[in-house]
Formats: structure tokens, sequence, C-alpha cells
């Protein structure tokens, strides 16, 4: 009976290691996880696997799109439909629109809040504002005047500061979040089209196509730190976690400008087969995904800088996120 107790014991012990140590089991770097790659056009999202580099999928959203951010859990994303001033809100892992909300006249470009609470949406009503919205709710919580034709945001890595770019005055403006009070404007080039935050929350860049250059900002005090210029027309930024570059979709060259973030030198170019507009790193951090003019999207392997895939849509993109 002694020995049967022991057996049972054991038994129950086994049991309960195997079920923490599956709940606790890392992702380990053998893990197949297929990225995708969310097109959106004027009527269609398009989801390219970015494995086999193939349209898996097309989401109607019945008005042209703007803008696409994601939760940081990456269930749920939202589109915004300037001409309409609506916002779309979709079940990712469905592929699905749930729901549509009339924010105002119109709406340009988001961003989110690293917490996912937030959801910041600029040019509300055209009105020279920023509309902050509970992401439970969907209720707006505040409002915030900025400049001329306010555009692209980021925000801080501490969600401390957001920054947004007013394309009708090219300035930057800094917002403290804990009471959405102005902190700071700088002025850049002519229209500044992308703006980030490097991953250890040092500098603030922002590309300006027409003027052809790109500026380096402390994102602490907004002073200017560099502007490089003659980069070839620089449009989207992808800073690079694992490295000490930062990455620019060119458009007027037709490449992307590989910028060490030490030297501030350009050390290569990546040549395409088009002019690109948008760029980001793949999560896994293997491929850099670019999206040009024309419906292009080209896959470049990072390991040696080669353009690996390249794909033809029917449509323009009008903005690309990189997700599950």
């Amino acid at each position: 009976m002694r020995n049967k107790g022991i057996i049972i014991a054991l038994v129950l012990m086994l049991g309960a290691a195997l079920l923490l140590g599956t709940a606790l089991m890392p992702v380990t770097a053998g893990t197949k996880i297929n990225y995708m790659a969310y097109l959106v056009g004027d009527k269609l999202i398009r989801v390219v696997d970015l494995t086999s580099f193939k349209v898996v999928g097309k989401i109607p959203i019945g008005a042209p799109g703007s803008d696409m951010v994601f939760l940081p859990e990456e269930s749920t994303a939202y589109i915004s439909h300037p001409s309409t001033g609506m916002l779309s809100i979709m079940n990712v892992p469905k592929r699905k629109i749930v729901k549509k909300l009339k924010v105002g006249d119109t709406c340009n470009d988001m961003a989110v809040t690293r917490t996912g609470k937030e959801l910041f949406v600029s040019n509300l009503n055209g009105k020279n504002s920023l509309g902050v919205f509970n992401t439970l709710t969907m209720k707006m919580t505040g409002k915030v005047l900025v400049g001329r034709d306010p555009r692209r945001m980021a925000i801080s890595q501490d969600d401390k500061t957001a920054y947004v770019i007013n394309s009708g005055d090219r300035t930057v403006w800094s917002i403290r979040m804990s009471d959405r009070k102005i902190m700071g404007s700088v002025p850049v080039g002519y229209n500044p089209v992308d703006i980030k935050v490097s991953p250890d929350n040092d500098m603030l860049l922002v590309s300006c196509l027409n003027s052809d250059d790109l500026y380096v900002f402390d994102v602490k005090d907004l002073k200017l730190k560099k502007r490089i210029a003659n980069l070839g027309k620089p449009w989207g930024i992808a800073f690079s976690p694992w490295s000490n570059y930062v990455y620019l979709a060119c458009y007027g060259s037709g490449d992307i400008k590989v910028i060490d973030l030490k030297t501030w030198k350009v050390v290569r170019k990546i040549a395409l087969s088009g002019r690109p507009m948008f760029i980001q790193l793949r999560p896994d951090g293997d491929h850099m995904i670019v999206g040009l003019e024309g419906g292009k999207l080209q896959s470049v392997r990072l390991t040696d800088f080669r353009v690996e895939k390249k794909l033809i849509v029917q449509e323009g993109i009008n903005a690309m996120i990189v997700g599950r």
C-alpha cells in the first residue's frame, strides 16, 4: 500500500511538472512563425504571407485607407479613412472588419501607446488637432491642438512623450502624455513624411522628402543633433534593434540607404526595382520588407542585403504594416 501511494505521488508530481513546464516553456529559436504584410489600398487590405510571398487574403475596407496600426498584442488593428472620417476596427486573427467608427469629418495618421491603452488620430475634423481615444471603449478622451496639417506621429519608448509632424508649417511638436501639454516645437525640411523614435529612446528621426534630408533630434529637448542631406529623397525609416544601423527608403534614388548610427555615414546602398516608400523589419530580424510605388513589395535579406523576393499587387499601397 505504501509503495502504491509513493507511485501515485510521483505520477502527480510528474504531471504537475509537465504542465508547469509547458506553461513556462519559452519560444525556441526553431519555432516557425508565419509573418504577414498588410498592404492598405483604396478598396482592400491585401495580406501577404512573407514566407511564400503570396497574397493569402483580401479584406474589403469600403473607402481608401491612409494608415494602419496594431494594438501591441496584434489581435486588433485600426485603419483610418480620411475621405469619410471613419476608423475601421479589424479583428486580425479573423482578418475581418468588425466595426466602423465615425471619428470626425476627416482623419489621417495614427499612433498607439506602448501599453495599448490610447490611440492618437491626427488632423481630426481637419482642424489641426489630435484626437485621443480609449482603445477599450473607443470613446474620445481628449483633443490636442497642434500645428497646421498634422500627419505622422511617434511615441517615446517610455510612453511619456508623443511627437507629431505638422506638414503644413514644417515643424515637429512634442506633447507630454501625462497632461497632453505642448512641450516644444522645432522646424524641419519640406514635406516631412516619417518620424521614428530609436529603440534606446535617445533619438528622434524625421525624414523630409522634398528637401531631401534627414533630421536627428534629442528626444528629451528636441535639440538638433544632426542633419544629413542629399540622401535621394528619404521616405520610410526603420531602426534595427539588433545592430547599430538605421534604414531609409529613398524614393528618389530607388534604394535603401543603410546609415551607421555612430558615424552617421551611409555604409551601404541596396538597389531596388522601383521607388520605395514604406519599410519595416520583420520581427525575427531576418528580412526587411519594403513597399514601393505602383503596388510593389520586396523582401531584402539582412544577412547579405540582397533582394530575395518580389511581388506586384493590383492596387497601390497607401500604408504597410508587418505582423503575425
